[in-house]
C-alpha cells in the first residue's frame, strides 16, 4: 500500500496523472508509479526533502 495517493495536475493542456508514491525519509530516495502503469520510479534524496517538505506541511 502507497504512503499517499496524489493528483498531479500541469498547466496547459496536459492531463492530469494519479500516482502511487511511497515517500522516503530524510536523504532516503522515495518511489513512485503512475496509477495506471506498473512501473516504480525512484527519485533522489533531494527531491524525496522536497517532497517531504510540501507534503507534510499539509
Amino acid at each position: 500500500m502507497p504512503d499517499y495517493d496524489v493528483a498531479v495536475e500541469y498547466n496547459g493542456d496536459l492531463p492530469s496523472h494519479g500516482i502511487h508514491l511511497w515517500l522516503g525519509e530524510d536523504n532516503e530516495k522515495s518511489a513512485f508509479m503512475y496509477i495506471t502503469d506498473e512501473s516504480v520510479y525512484l527519485t533522489s534524496p533531494e527531491m524525496t526533502i522536497k517532497l517531504r517538505s510540501l507534503i507534510l506541511s499539509q
